[in-house]
């Protein structure tokens, strides 16, 4: 298991990551809609390139595809593992709380209440 620090290293990776990914992807849509009206004019002379695209952006979408799988596999791991230590806090309060019982029990084991004694008769 990997420390707090580790982590919030690596959700920081992924955030700078996912942020390069969609400045990229902007650009590719920017970068198409200027040049969309001469590939569909001459396709054929485009047809490697378009060809070649359309491997990467598969191959793009492929892993997209495997990263979501994997990020919800992450998350259920995150939740059993809150899980897990939510019931570990609780069991330790409840475990707390059974020992101050049990000191306070201790502590008045013995004591004997002040008794009044009526001496008339």
């Amino acid at each position: 298991m990997s420390s707090p620090d580790d982590f919030d290293k690596t959700v920081d990776e992924k955030s700078k990551l996912i942020t390069q990914l969609d400045q990229l992807d902007s650009g590719f849509d920017k970068l198409y809609e200027r040049v969309q009206n001469e590939l569909q004019t001459n396709r054929d002379a485009y047809q490697s390139q378009i060809l070649e695209m359309q491997s990467l952006i598969r191959q793009i979408t492929d892993r997209s595809v495997d990263l979501q799988k994997q990020e919800a596999r992450n998350k259920d791991l995150m939740t059993a593992r809150f899980a897990t230590i939510k019931k570990q806090a609780k069991s330790v309060r409840k475990n707390t709380k059974i020992t101050s019982e049990y000191y306070k029990t201790m502590m008045r084991t013995g004591y004997v209440d002040p008794q009044f004694m009526d001496n008339k008769k």
